[in-house]
């Protein structure tokens, strides 16, 4: 392509990136799309690379930000990892938000370009190129990622080219560095944009070189030993960045995994396929209704619908070109039968018939992926080619016949048609989220954690780009679950019930101890109570303020861990707690100290030998433990935490071996916890 070319179709994929995400280039600083799905997830994503590389010079794939105190693991984020890099010398220049919208904008002219050069090195011609790469850039599958905010999907600038370097090298054969290098850094790209994409290149590499192979197995050492050194380099420039995520994969807790009827959910419909944009101004509410009623209630489902223009030229190329069409059939075929998932959905009727996804469900690292309809990118990719095909038939057809204007007019009129078919209606920009004033107006300044009620989910994430405190939420496209401290952090301080201590006082005592200062309560329809122990500071923007007490540095903390039963009552009121065989729990300082531990056991089915040990070692027992009964130690605490086991030595015994209602086996009960001083 010469630069002309190159020239129109980034001016033109400019010019409709403009108009189709319009009004958004007039409000780039305070608008973004999707803000109500997944954008401020993303907004997150790019402010985080650049708060991990450039502030605090760790690693953006581990934060202590979210879920804090634990933090979390982002390997399987959708960070959109690449765009986030690129974002981060823009954002002190342009702000957060400008950057962000700009790099979508930017996306929009990078893949319509990317297909268009794929679609001229395959048809050579510059109109079907163009109407290619109008047509994958702008498909209602592209501008429903955009519309929803999701930048990883947006993303599909590299897949293009990393096809058009394997068609290069595979043409070419033998040690084509150029086309080998080339190669390497579309995938490396690709999978930094979303790692899904390497699945989708890598079957799609299989049946290129298969193909290559079967129309030339005589020259398989110049076809395959390249093409395997293209993905061995992308490996190695990915390595650092796929190590971690099969360690995490092979972990005892594989949280990424998704069960199969999740990925049913996420299959496209057959139907689907046939639906019209349903972005349109024009016909987009009745095909959106369509798809909804085709899913299941809650899901968005991800948008498969293509061109009607896009589909005739399509099978006019492929009924012209038969020879060159082939391979793109095939191809199209293949990422469509893919994108119907596990079981086929038919016309809103979900079935048992098995399909091949289901045995490439088997493998691990597809488990992950819950998205099938997604392979249809491919099979877009690949109508595109045969549609630049149809346009190369309609003018070819028009140079050799007296017809030729009439020919030319006709592809012209196809462009407008097409273009006017993918037209979205401008309703998809929206403002940022109202934010509360104490976020950005230093309030917060010198603040520990927050803890937020409720979950604001990405909302949060978006808040936290404000305010630079870690925070005990947080949404991952793969949660990974909260552990049990954190769980109990995230209830935040309950109301004094009967239990075997002061749970408000204790709650807020863990907290001061893990730094979280502050709660933020956004409103509800529902009134709910003032927190205890915390003291209203503010209330703006849909939020309330609190500061949470502190009961003091040199107070000592209890965090109940495994093996205790929900607390119980005496006749006479006395709270209690029944544990198992054995039942962990944790002490928790600010400051060392010599603190003396006492508790009041009883015994089931006693009487039994109940221990206090810590890490094996025996602290303190009751050899005859059955009525109530004291029993104290006194521990040298250090600051943090200090781990102790309360056990019976005899086995935990059924209730219902004793005449009282069945459940869990007990042991050993406890009416109270104390500390002193």
């Amino acid at each position: 392509m010469d630069r002309r070319f190159v020239a129109l179709i980034c001016a033109a994929a400019l010019a409709l990136a403009l108009w189709f995400t319009w009004p958004l280039a007039a409000l780039l600083s305070d608008h973004v799309a999707g803000r109500s799905v997944d954008a401020e997830q993303f907004l997150w994503s790019f402010w985080w690379f650049r708060e991990a590389l450039v502030a605090r010079h760790s690693s953006p794939f581990v934060t202590g930000m979210l879920y804090y105190p634990e933090g979390v693991s982002l390997r399987y984020f959708t960070t959109n990892t690449l765009h986030a890099l690129l974002s981060i010398p823009l954002q002190p220049l342009l702000g957060l938000v400008p950057a962000f919208n700009l790099i979508g904008l930017a996306i929009f002219v990078a893949t319509c370009f990317s297909m268009a050069w794929l679609a001229y090195d395959v048809t050579g011609s510059r109109a079907g190129a163009l109407l290619a790469g109008v047509a994958f850039a702008f498909g209602p599958t592209q501008l429903f990622h955009w519309r929803v905010g999701q930048y990883n999907m947006l993303s599909v600038e590299f897949l293009p080219l990393y096809i058009l370097a394997l068609r290069r090298l595979l043409r070419a054969g033998g040690w084509n560095w150029r086309a080998i290098l080339a190669c390497a850094a579309a995938l490396a790209c690709a999978a930094l944009c979303d790692w899904q994409f390497v699945i989708y290149l890598g079957l799609y590499s299989l049946l290129a070189v298969g193909a290559a192979l079967a129309r030339s197995p005589r020259e398989w050492r110049r076809i395959l030993p390249p093409a395997i050194v293209a993905g061995a380099l992308a490996l190695a420039v990915l390595l650092p960045y796929v190590l971690p995520m099969l360690r995490e994969l092979a972990s005892d807790n594989p949280y990424m995994l998704r069960k199969e009827i999740d990925t049913i959910y996420h299959s496209a419909d057959v139907a689907e396929f046939l639906l019209p944009n349903p972005a349109s101004p024009i016909w987009g509410g009745w095909a959106a209704r369509q798809a909804a009623a085709l899913n299941a209630p809650g899901i968005i489902p991800t948008v498969v619908s293509s061109s009607y223009v896009l589909l005739a030229l399509a099978l006019l190329g492929a009924l012209a070109q038969r020879r060159g069409a082939r391979f793109w059939l095939v191809v199209g075929a293949c990422f469509w039968l893919l994108s119907l998932g596990p079981r086929l959905k038919w016309f809103g009727t979900q079935t048992d018939v098995p399909l091949p996804y289901l045995a490439l469900f088997q493998l691990k690292l597809v488990q992950i992926t819950r998205f099938p309809a997604r392979y249809a990118i491919v099979t877009q990719i690949c109508l595109a080619v045969l549609a630049a095909y149809g346009v190369a038939t309609l003018l070819r057809a028009g140079v050799q016949s007296r017809a030729g204007r009439p020919r030319t007019w006709l592809a012209a009129l196809a462009g407008l048609a097409l273009v006017a078919e993918l037209w979205p209606a401008p309703n998809a920009v929206e403002p940022l989220a109202p934010i509360p004033a104490f976020y950005n107006d230093g309030t917060l300044a010198g603040a520990g954690a927050l803890l937020e009620q409720p979950n604001p989910s990405n909302r949060g994430m978006f808040f936290q780009t404000l305010h630079d405190r870690p925070v005990l939420w947080g949404e991952l496209s793969r949660d990974n679950p909260a552990g049990p401290l954190l769980s109990y952090l995230r209830e935040g301080p309950p109301a004094p019930t009967s239990d075997i201590f002061d749970d408000t006082r204790n709650w807020l005592c863990v907290a001061a101890a893990m730094h979280i200062t502050h709660l933020v309560r956004y409103d509800t329809p529902k009134p709910r109570p003032e927190p205890p122990g915390a003291t209203r500071l503010r209330a703006d923007g849909g939020a309330t303020l609190y500061g949470l007490g502190d009961p003091g540095t040199a107070t000592t903390c209890a965090w109940l861990d495994t093996g205790w039963q929900q607390p119980s009552k005496f006749d006479d009121g006395t709270p209690y707690r029944w544990i198992g065989q054995s039942a962990r729990f944790a002490l928790l300082r600010r400051s060392p100290a010599t603190v003396t531990l006492r508790l009041t056991l009883h015994c089931f089915a006693g009487p039994r030998h109940a221990e206090l040990r810590q890490a094996g070692r025996v602290l303190a027992a009751l050899p005859n433990c059955g009525a109530p009964q004291p029993l104290s130690v006194t521990l040298d605490l250090p600051a943090g935490w200090t781990w102790l086991e309360l056990a019976s030595v005899e086995p935990a015994s059924n209730p219902a071996d004793f005449g009282y209602p069945a459940g869990d086996p007990i042991a050993v009960g406890v009416s109270s916890v104390m500390f002193s001083p």
